[in-house]
């Protein structure tokens, strides 16, 4: 044998600065954020490297250290906080969620390398503004209403809005809701409707729009707004596919009536050829509810589906805010939908949930809304 074959192969040394940079960000971004930012000491190299981590989390227990809980310790750690978080930088950043973060003014996500895909804000009190970025495609945003400025036109395509102190849902969908979100496939909104929308006569067009989910509350016994104009809806969202109308209203309203509240009035047709899921919960048989029901039932020559329930299923305030009479509502409601949508079923596509007279006379509105909860509970106690 020679000497080079029983000579013994060494294999090459591999080090971490020589693997390309792609898998660098894949091995930091599998540590937590405390141990990636301590490979910043590394060298100059490894230093740019932990701030493309796709998974940030930032709190003030992780990224400051832990202080009394006096007044002038709770501002130092404060400061450090801000000082500390390295998010402009951050250009690996796909997801990023705020929640209760009380200082916050404004909010900019519009830097030009920002790989933002996904922005979840929630309960920044004193956030005016948010500037996004135009490669965002998921936005969910709960708090006041504040101004969005986008810098022009965005790949927005899921929008989930829960709205405090706004006014009126369509009046922010067609004033309030920037026009540049020309690609929104999914659109969720809840808010309280306090007045009846002044809409433009040449309202937007949300020409990709296929979900459309508004969570509606009238807190106040007057009766102010027409839900015969959420009508219009179907002209502006052409390719609508699925429509949920969730809403909860006050004791006082009452069930349609003909000797009491006139004959049901009628729109001019608006064909809607693309609309097939239609669910409507707190349906208790007001002459404008079902005014709007009728009109999409027939108008839409696709549907597959109406599911009617009397119960507010997803618009509830707390339980609290529930009298022991709503009970009644719902049957109001159920009855209601039984004698005038089910005539009008000519395609055998309307589902009412059914609330029957003894349901309501013994179980509480609670056990009516909830009846899952409730049992579960009754059945913990129990078993205590």
């Amino acid at each position: 044998m020679d000497d080079a074959t029983t000579t013994k192969r060494k294999r090459p040394v591999i080090r971490f600065n020589d693997l390309p940079t792609d898998i660098l960000i894949g091995i930091i971004s599998r540590l937590p954020i405390k141990e990636a930012a301590r490979t910043s000491i590394l060298s100059s190299h490894w230093k740019k490297i932990w701030c493309s981590h796709v998974n940030l989390e930032f709190s003030f227990y992780s990224m400051s250290p832990r202080l009394a809980s006096t007044s002038h310790d709770a501002r130092l750690r404060m400061k450090m906080f801000i000082e500390r978080i390295l998010i402009s930088n951050c250009n690996a950043l796909e997801f990023l969620g705020i929640v209760d973060c009380g200082k916050l003014t404004r909010l900019s996500t519009s830097h030009l390398w920002n790989q933002l895909k996904h922005l979840h804000v929630e309960s920044c009190h004193l956030l005016k503004e948010i500037e996004l970025n135009l490669g965002l495609t998921k936005l969910g945003y709960k708090g006041t209403l504040i101004p969005l400025s986008p810098p022009g036109p965005l790949l927005l395509t899921n929008v989930c809005m829960k709205l405090q102190h706004a006014r009126s849902s369509l009046g922010y969908i067609f004033t309030n809701l920037p026009s540049t979100l020309l690609h929104l496939e999914t659109l969720s909104l809840q808010c309280s409707e306090l007045e009846r929308a002044i809409l433009p006569e040449n309202h937007i067009k949300f020409m990709y729009l296929k979900h459309l989910r508004l969570q509606l509350r009238h807190p106040v016994t007057e009766k102010k707004i027409d839900l015969l104009d959420f009508a219009c809806l179907l002209e502006a969202a052409p390719l609508l596919q699925k429509f949920e109308l969730h809403m909860w209203m006050p004791l006082h309203h009452q069930r349609y009536r003909e000797e009491a509240h006139g004959e049901l009035r009628s729109l001019p047709p608006q064909p809607h050829a693309h609309l097939r899921l239609v669910h409507i919960s707190g349906f208790i048989g007001m002459k404008d509810q079902l005014e709007l029901s009728l009109h999409i039932l027939r108008n839409s020559a696709m549907i597959r589906a109406m599911k009617v329930d009397p119960k507010p299923l997803f618009a509830l305030p707390c339980i609290s805010m529930l009298s022991p009479l709503e009970g009644f509502q719902y049957l109001d409601g159920y009855e209601v939908a039984i004698e005038y949508l089910c005539r009008e079923d000519h395609n055998n596509v309307v589902d009412v949930s059914e609330i029957r007279r003894e349901e309501v006379e013994t179980l509480s509105v609670c056990e009516l809304v909830y009846p899952d909860c409730v049992r579960l509970t009754r059945k913990a106690n129990s078993s205590s």
